[in-house]
């Protein structure tokens, strides 16, 4: 089933998921880049007696590997594709309305993850 709906209001709407984004996204950096300065530091203070049997390399390992995830770029791709439609009306079947309107975008979840596990301290 499809259904029809103001582009404002996806446009409005979309735009907020964005802004929320961006507000997780920069608290999950932060405390990213603090645990990396910590493990950095923690490494190089070890690092000469322990070489790769250092504790502090797999927290470094892991840091690396899973950082914080920036969708920024996908929400403008679709705020812009809204944005620049010649159209007052935007047509969603049922997926298209989760993603809109829930915010779940198959890119997002992931990110979203990882990005709440640094805020919740479940990284």
């Amino acid at each position: 089933m499809k259904s029809r709906y103001a582009a404002s209001l996806v446009l409005s709407t979309l735009k907020e998921h964005r802004e929320a984004h961006v507000i997780e996204l920069t608290k999950a950096t932060a405390i990213w880049k603090d645990k990396m300065r910590v493990a950095c530091a923690n490494l190089q203070a070890d690092i000469d007696e322990l070489g790769t049997k250092s504790p502090h390399l797999r927290t470094m390992q892991s840091l690396l590997h899973k950082k914080p995830v920036d969708n920024v770029k996908s929400y403008d791709d679709r705020i812009g594709m809204i944005d620049k439609a010649d159209t007052s009306e935007v047509e969603l079947d049922e997926e298209d309305y989760d993603q809109v309107f829930n915010d779940n975008w198959h890119w997002r979840s992931a990110g979203k993850f990882t990005n709440q596990s640094y805020i919740d301290g479940t990284d």
